[in-house]
């Protein structure tokens, strides 16, 4: 329940990983049961971010929980800045067409 409720708030927000992980955080609060342990912790955050910085955290020897919710916040940004670059290119092409 805690990691379903939290993917689906992640994907009908469109929440960034900061705004995830402060949520993750809050509701870890209240469900301390389903992360009892750092290890834990990390791994439900983990299998809670978008598949394509999932991939990327998770392939990383990590040890405390402020580092993959880090590395997501890296990936998330190299991410973005490709996508604006693509987008971009893609504008002035369009432009540059007679």
């Amino acid at each position: 329940m805690f990691r379903t409720y939290l993917v689906q708030l992640f994907y009908e927000s469109f929440a960034f990983v900061q705004e995830y992980a402060a949520c993750f955080v809050e509701m870890a609060k209240y469900a301390e049961h389903q992360v009892p342990t750092e290890g834990r912790k990390m791994e439900r955050f983990i299998r809670g971010l978008r598949t394509d910085i999932r991939e990327i955290v998770s392939t990383q020897n990590l040890t405390t929980f402020q580092e993959p919710v880090g590395a997501a916040k890296e990936v998330e940004k190299a991410i973005n800045t490709h996508l604006e670059e693509v987008s971009t290119y893609s504008i002035k092409r369009i432009q540059e067409k007679p």
